[in-house]
């Protein structure tokens, strides 16, 4: 009588005890293929293109670009693994940001702000940089090309590798191919505050006023709620009362304290950037020459450029509307009243502080020489 051996493949691999039987079951444990990692890189070439096994970017329907899976992704699956083109504290991003060499400056300016619009210098690194720890941010410029969706509509997340300088991103749900990959660039460490509060309003008042924001509401989110990212309370309060009553106060009605001056135009600047990015064109009209009126009226040219610094890093319009119309007023002002030594060293600070105040002021005297068509050189 043969004896007989059975092979039964089991998950578990518990230990058998030994009765003495003939018969004995060989426990096969199933083979696990570790999850594959893609390696770091270091994005240095300005071209938007980009891809690897999990996904590519190209042109979206959203917003200009964007990253769409190319294969079934999995929960879990890490698809991009990115060195940064630097790290720094909040408040020193743009100082880092001049310390980058040509090639590397180019790849950060390549990067679009808000939507489809092209942001300048602090509008690129405010609204593309990553919080990798509390107060301290990062540009990661493929994963910059993600767009944003607030939790929990975005179906990637991130988490920043201390040990290894990385940022990593993984899906978070399972995802078919040639989905659109977006991403929080928040995780909660914003750089810019989002305070979560809430403004009830009334769907037929909104939608009627901004096409892009019933147009995302049904895309994204549908369940009552939108989400307005990038731009504190206040900012949204004053967008609200627009809709209902066609103006906003620059300050609050419940507010005892006098604005300042750069207080007052980033008001209009952030109402500015709101109707751009939702297509509100009454509010931009509005914003518009409300921004005009508070540069034109303030009798200092002092006290002007003293904003200069704090507009520059504040504001969250990518055209920088309310910047250039203080550089024009600014360059208007030197040439047509006389210019004192306190002014000189104030004009001296913030073109430092701000060099893209000094190019500004430099280009607008260029673009209003005269242009002589004939010009005899005395040699």
């Amino acid at each position: 009588m043969s004896e007989t051996l059975e092979l039964e493949a089991n998950d578990t691999c518990d230990t058998q005890e030994d009765t003495g039987n003939t018969d004995v079951d060989l426990m096969i444990p199933k083979t696990i293929k570790p999850p594959m990692i893609p390696p770091a890189i270091l994005k240095m070439s300005p071209e938007p293109m980009y891809g690897n096994e999990y996904f590519e970017i190209a042109k979206s329907s959203v917003a200009g670009w964007g990253a769409f899976a190319t294969r079934d992704l999995t929960k879990g699956d890490v698809i991009l693994r990115e060195i940064p083109l630097f790290v720094a504290d909040t408040d020193k991003v743009f100082h880092e940001f001049y310390k980058l060499d040509g090639s590397a400056k180019k790849v950060a300016l390549s990067l679009h702000s808000h939507r489809l619009i092209k942001g300048g210098t602090p509008q690129i690194l405010a609204t593309h940089s990553f919080a990798v720890a509390h107060y301290v941010s990062g540009l990661f410029p493929i994963a910059a090309r993600f767009n944003h969706a607030c939790d929990p509509i975005n179906n990637v997340e991130y988490e920043f590798d201390q040990d290894n300088g990385v940022l990593t991103l993984m899906v978070r749900e399972d995802v078919t191919a040639g989905t659109e990959l977006k991403i929080s660039y928040g995780n909660n460490l914003s750089p810019q505050d989002f305070s979560g509060q809430t403004i009830p309003v009334h769907k037929i008042i909104v939608f009627s006023q901004s096409s892009v924001i019933e147009q995302t509401y049904y895309e994204e989110w549908g369940h009552g709620k939108y989400a307005i990212c990038g731009y504190d309370f206040d900012a949204v309060e004053r967008l609200v009362d627009y809709l209902y009553t066609g103006n906003y106060k620059t300050i609050p009605s419940d507010s005892s304290e006098e604005q300042d001056k750069a207080s007052e135009l980033i008001t209009h600047d952030n109402l500015m950037g709101l109707a751009d990015e939702y297509s509100i064109p009454g509010l931009l009209q509005l914003s518009m020459e409300k921004g005009k009126a508070a540069v034109r009226d303030e009798p200092e040219i002092r006290a002007l450029i003293e904003c200069i610094p704090k507009v520059y890093k504040s504001v969250i319009n990518p055209d920088s509307k309310i910047f250039n119309m203080m550089i024009e007023s600014i360059r208007e002002r030197i040439g047509s009243i006389p210019i004192d030594h306190n002014i000189r060293y104030i004009l001296n600070f913030a073109m430092q502080e701000v060099p893209d105040f000094a190019r500004g002021v430099a280009m607008s005297f260029v673009t209003q020489q005269p242009q002589n068509e004939d010009v005899d050189l005395d040699l």
